[in-house]
């Protein structure tokens, strides 16, 4: 599922297919928490689904022997672990399945792959399917894109104006734009003021005050 809130990415959805076409099958989005790293992976496997037959979104959680065994996340018909089949044997099995059974038309996104030590991943990356990998933590010798704020003031205004349930007027433009630059453009961040602004009435300069004083009202 997709938000319906989506501006000022498409750059960046253009880059991870082009890291895709020039050869590479393993990608890293890194960014800090709420930047938006998972949504602009979604929106790049919609846009170019039809490059791919498979397409799997999963949420990493402890390792990613886990998440091959997690049927949940990973499911291949008829196969389940065996009685006295312990998990990494398992693992191991249906990850080789995994491999033979997919190349580059599949595509899987691991989602918040905030880890830099799981002791699976070289042995995971040896399939031919293609990995977005969204994390908050640098993965050095793999290719990465960073995933910043956005740089566009006005798509900025676009995903304020999308979650603030009133009119912009002019006369609040300015201490909106200092909101911005006072949470260094933080899209996450940028949402809830936009909603809060909404649910509590504020005007854009009490707002502004309260997050210069180190407040934000609930």
């Amino acid at each position: 599922q997709v938000r319906n809130i989506f501006y000022g990415r498409d750059g960046l959805i253009e880059r991870i297919h082009n890291v895709f076409n020039t050869g590479h099958r393993i990608l890293f989005l890194e960014g800090i928490g709420g930047i938006g790293k998972s949504e602009v992976a979604k929106r790049f496997a919609l846009k170019y689904e039809d490059e791919y037959e498979n397409i799997l979104f999963v949420t990493y959680t402890s390792s990613l022997e886990q998440l091959i065994c997690d049927p949940t996340a990973i499911n291949i018909e008829n196969v389940v672990q065996a009685p006295g089949e312990n998990d990494s044997d398992f693992f191991q099995r249906k990850l080789r399945l995994l491999q033979t059974l997919t190349d580059e038309k599949t595509l899987l996104i691991i989602d918040n792959f905030d880890t830099d030590s799981d002791s699976s991943l070289n042995v995971f990356l040896e399939g031919n399917y293609r990995v977005i990998f969204t994390t908050r933590l640098a993965h050095p010798g793999f290719p990465f894109i960073k995933v910043d704020a956005i740089d566009d003031v006005n798509e900025v205004f676009k995903v304020f104006a999308e979650n603030y349930d009133g009119q912009i007027m002019d006369e609040d433009r300015p201490y909106i734009e200092e909101i911005f630059k006072l949470i260094e453009y933080h899209t996450y961040a940028i949402e809830l003021i936009a909603k809060q602004m909404s649910v509590s009435y504020l005007s854009a300069k009490r707002m502004l005050e309260l997050l210069e004083e180190g407040q934000f009202p609930a």
